[in-house]
């Protein structure tokens, strides 16, 4: 059973300070190696930006298909926007220098497999540039622990350092090549 769950709202209406969209995504149900927070952490991060005015696109436990609808609606939204969001919570990691985005149907066994479930940060950045030259902010919430066996960890843990485009802030939860924790209470 997917349990992915898609959430577009329309957009708001403009204000003195603009129309402003964001995609949400937060994934915990993998199959190998769930996690316990994420999706609460979505959650608290969806409702705090949809107070702030900002037009929502979220998605829940998104297997591939989900994620890839979902960051396609996100940028229809953002060529119209003063401000371009982008929440991640969920596994991430990093291959030869680039971070990606691991989808719910990934299979874990395999890197190879890993990657095509997964979105890249870096050509979804691009395309985001190519959309709007507005102001964009990405949080990525996703250096959890390796979740490949233990044949296929590598030495270097967490995501990589990314070139911020112009107009464009990125936050990590944790330093480059570092994991941050899933947490004990009801947020990481």
């Amino acid at each position: 059973v997917k349990t992915a769950d898609l959430i577009a709202l329309p957009p708001p209406q403009a204000t003195d300070q603009g129309r402003r969209v964001a995609l949400v995504l937060g994934n915990a149900t993998y199959k190998q190696v769930p996690l316990k927070n994420t999706i609460n952490d979505a959650a608290a991060m969806a409702e705090a930006l949809k107070k702030v005015g900002f037009t929502v696109v979220a998605v829940n436990n998104g297997d591939f298909d989900a994620m890839s609808k979902g960051v396609r609606d996100f940028l229809v939204h953002a060529q119209e926007s003063a401000v371009a969001l982008v929440y991640y919570a969920g596994h991430g990691i990093e291959v030869n220098g680039r971070n990606y985005l691991v989808a719910t149907d990934a299979d874990m066994t395999s890197p190879q497999s890993v990657l095509s479930r997964s979105i890249d940060v870096t050509e979804m950045l691009a395309t985001l540039g190519t959309v709007t030259r507005k102001p964009k902010i990405v949080i990525l919430d996703a250096c959890r622990d390796n979740p490949f066996p233990e044949r296929f960890k590598r030495q270097q843990q967490g995501l990589a350092q990314i070139e911020a485009p112009v107009e464009t802030f990125i936050a990590f939860s944790t330093s480059p090549g570092r994991v941050a924790e899933d947490g004990e209470g009801r947020n990481s």
